[in-house]
């Protein structure tokens, strides 16, 4: 029996370096894009704004196939406004209304009565002025333009479906929008190069980051009162809230790093050092992680919120610049705007292959509160790495992608799973294909298999601490297993209580 338990401490060891945070590549798009963004929307369509030239948004599924490419091109008389045809250039996109809507930002105009367009290195409100655009995402028509400011970047909607607020570069200021009708509401100067918005989850207030300084700026949208937040660091590009509205992230392009802001006092309360210029980032529904995109150091990063720790950084692509999570899936797709869209699993949060020796699991099953008080406890590494050289650098976004139509082969999930679940939980035979951490996750997962036509169900493993999302096997289990990890995911395991 001793010798069992030194087998099951070493098969734990593996399962907590596993655990650590891995990112594993799973697929690389490329072929004719050159992605300045990617965003989700949360109900599996992924948009990929395809920048400047290339006058497109192309869109995915969650099986990375190519649903719709979308052309910038518009007749302004079409929708209301003078001039005849024109083109756009995407940016970002926001959605609205759970994803019903897409709107999208194009950097300039190009066509007849557009002769002063704005740039990365312009300033002032002597531009021409850019154009959102609104997509239904159901039948990927362009149903509305909105004239809004000089080069127009981010855009983010309130969480209330009430306005759409775009950063415009160029001209300095955010453009408001009404979600609901499409109107222009007001115009708010917010200073030189305004970049990032986020909204809290209540919909009271949105930061922007100001990209030729050091402040962010909160505006209220009950009264449009602005405020600042200052000394967050110089370049400050993107943000981040947590679903608490406790705490803000920001990236700050030009030191390297990250900052966390307590929003109660509006200071700097930790920071985290990721790669060269990090730009994009995505926080995990739960508010545990971050992950953002080093523009410079080819690679993206995962941080701890709590420890503000960086856990792993992995290579990408040539310049990577956009970042969204598939969060049920595990997934982070991130942007390459040299001609990329590379999707990475995060095997951390997901660990679903079980170990194959039956006496192990036996053992571990009749033993565990022995053994699991021997095992060691992990925690994030805790050395903070150093501060990468100031890089002055201002908002590249004309970039010559690389011709190639390269496409990375998958790469399976590989870790190991040494809990068994209570004998007694469950009579019949089920498909595990997913374990979290998070219950809100497992519970997510398993209400989009059922949209899906499974019989899925969630299966609480007090022993280590995870839910686990599983398919109930109606017939030939082996057959079935194959099935799911075709269509689901292609790490899955067969549970036999």
């Amino acid at each position: 029996m001793f010798r069992k338990i030194l087998q099951i401490i070493g098969l734990t060891f593996i399962m907590c370096f596993n655990v650590r945070a891995q990112l594993v590549l799973q697929k690389t798009i490329a072929g004719g894009i050159t992605p300045k963004s990617v965003v989700h929307n949360h109900n599996g369509l992924f948009f990929a704004q395809n920048m400047i030239y290339m006058h497109n948004i192309t869109v995915y599924d969650e099986n990375y196939e190519l649903v719709k490419k979308i052309n910038d091109r518009v007749n302004l008389q079409q929708y209301g406004y003078e001039g005849g045809s024109v083109k756009g250039g995407p940016v970002e996109v926001a959605f609205s209304h759970n994803g019903r809507y897409a709107w999208v930002s194009n950097y300039t105009m190009e066509g007849e009565g557009y002769t002063n367009p704005g740039c990365d290195n312009c300033s002032g409100t002597s531009f021409d002025k850019g154009f959102l655009y609104k997509i239904n995402t159901t039948n990927f028509k362009i149903e509305q333009l909105v004239e809004v400011g000089s080069v127009p970047k981010f855009v983010a909607c309130t969480p209330d479906n009430r306005y759409v607020l775009v950063s415009n570069w160029t001209s300095g200021d955010i453009s408001i929008v009404d979600a609901e009708t499409g109107d222009f509401v007001k115009s708010i100067y917010a200073g030189r190069h305004p970049r990032g918005i986020v909204v809290d989850p209540f919909s009271n207030f949105a930061y922007v980051t100001i990209m030729g300084s050091d402040k962010i700026l909160k505006l209220n949208l009950h009264n449009w009162e602005k405020s600042w937040i200052e000394k967050v660091g110089k370049a400050p590009r993107h943000l981040c809230i947590d679903p608490d509205n406790k705490y803000l992230y920001c990236s700050i392009n030009n030191l390297g790093k990250l900052v966390k802001i307590d929003l109660q006092t509006e200071t700097i309360v930790a920071s985290a050092y990721t790669g060269s210029a990090p730009r994009s980032m995505e926080i995990t529904p739960d508010g545990n992680f971050l992950f953002v995109v080093n523009y410079h150091s080819n690679s993206v990063s995962k941080v701890a919120t709590k420890t503000m720790k960086e856990l792993t950084e992995v290579d990408t692509k040539v310049r990577p610049i956009g970042i969204t999570l598939n969060w049920p899936k595990q997934e982070v797709w991130v942007a390459c705007y040299s001609g990329y869209i590379q999707i990475f699993k995060d095997t951390s949060e997901q660990i679903i292959a079980p170990p194959k020796d039956v006496e192990l699991l036996a053992a571990l099953s009749q033993n565990s509160d022995q053994i699991m008080a021997m095992l060691p406890q992990t925690e994030p590494e805790t050395d903070s790495k150093e501060p990468e050289k100031t890089i002055e650098s201002s908002e590249p976004d004309v970039l010559v992608p690389e011709k190639t139509t390269e496409t990375d082969p998958k790469v399976e999930t590989k870790s190991i799973e040494t809990e068994v679940l209570e004998d007694n939980y469950l009579p019949d035979v089920y498909i595990v294909v997913g374990s979290f951490s998070n219950t809100s996750n497992a519970s997510r997962f398993k209400t989009k298999l059922i949209n899906q036509g499974y019989e899925a169900v969630e299966m609480p493993s007090q022993k280590a601490g995870f839910t686990y999302t599983a398919i109930k096997v109606k017939s030939n289990p082996t057959g079935e297993l194959t099935q799911i990890k075709n269509a689901v995911i292609s790490s899955a395991w067969i549970y036999r209580p």
